[in-house]
């Protein structure tokens, strides 16, 4: 059951990056080896959510949104309920 929840590996993310950054565009990189792809929110959800507000920081122009406004509107779309979402067996 694990498998199904495999969006894409972590190889393929690697190769992406390294295409992005060959085209001279920033990344930045986090490996969580105790989470699946798209359930590191889930596991990690404070330090997920820092790497979100941190990139969106980096990347924003003219007028900075605060930390404060980032760390909301980050809230706001994570407001799905964690109950509602798939849990991977093992």
């Amino acid at each position: 059951l694990i498998a199904m929840f495999q969006v894409c590996s972590a190889e393929s993310i690697e190769a992406f990056a390294t295409i992005q950054e060959q085209r001279g565009a920033q990344t930045a990189h986090h490996v969580w080896k105790d989470s699946l792809h798209c359930q590191h929110y889930r596991s990690h959800s404070d330090e997920y959510e820092q790497h979100c507000i941190d990139f969106v920081l980096r990347r924003s122009d003219g007028d900075s949104p605060t930390k404060a406004s980032v760390s909301m509107s980050a809230l706001e779309l994570c407001s799905e309920p964690q109950s509602a979402l798939p849990v991977a067996s093992s």
